[in-house]
C-alpha cells in the first residue's frame, strides 16, 4: 500500500475529486487543525480492512444460557450483584 497522502480540510474542500481519485491508490489523510480528522479510502480497501472485524455487539436478553453462564463465572474486579437481573 502507498504511503498515506496527508492534505488539510482546506485543500480537501477545493480537490474532492482529485483527491477521491487519488485515495483508490492510497489512503488519503485529512487534517483539521494538523490533526488527522477523517481518511478516505478506496472502496476495496474499506472491505479488506472491514473483513478483519469480526467484533459483535449484542443486548444480555440476545445471548444463549450458555455464554450468561459463563458471564456468570466472570469476575470483573468487584462484584456487582446489582447488575446480574441484566443477564435474565
Amino acid at each position: 500500500m502507498a504511503r498515506p497522502t496527508r492534505i488539510t480540510a482546506t485543500q480537501f474542500q477545493q480537490a474532492v475529486g482529485a483527491f477521491g481519485d487519488r485515495a483508490r491508490h492510497g489512503p488519503v489523510v485529512v487534517t483539521r487543525h494538523r490533526r488527522p480528522w477523517l481518511v478516505v479510502l478506496d472502496p476495496d480497501e474499506y472491505a479488506r480492512l472491514k473483513a478483519f472485524d469480526t467484533r459483535q455487539a449484542r443486548a444480555p436478553h440476545e445471548l444463549d444460557a450458555e455464554i450468561k453462564a459463563e458471564l456468570r463465572k466472570g469476575y470483573q474486579g468487584r462484584k456487582t450483584p446489582d447488575l446480574d437481573h441484566l443477564l435474565d
